[in-house]
């Protein structure tokens, strides 16, 4: 998969969001978002069973900024 401008655009964008969110909640706030994440994650491989489609490169972006996501608010909650 080649990322266009525009998805990276974004990831960089929520990147940027998300580490300045690190900066400014508790790490407790960020347990909401881990939940949400997991149902999502469920229902993905859950559909993703069901059908016999081949995933599409969508989801595959979605996937990679869920990832980019928890990485950067879970690294900035470490180093703090």
């Amino acid at each position: 998969m080649k990322l266009t401008p525009i998805q990276i655009g974004v990831l960089i964008i929520s990147g940027l969001i998300a580490f300045s969110m690190a900066q400014s909640y508790p790490p407790e706030f960020f347990d909401n978002f881990g939940v949400i994440v997991f149902a999502f994650l469920g229902g993905l491989g859950i559909y993703m069973l069901n059908t016999k489609k081949e995933v599409s490169d969508n989801v595959a972006f979605i996937l990679l900024w869920i990832a980019e996501m928890g990485l950067i608010v879970d690294f900035s909650i470490v180093l703090n």
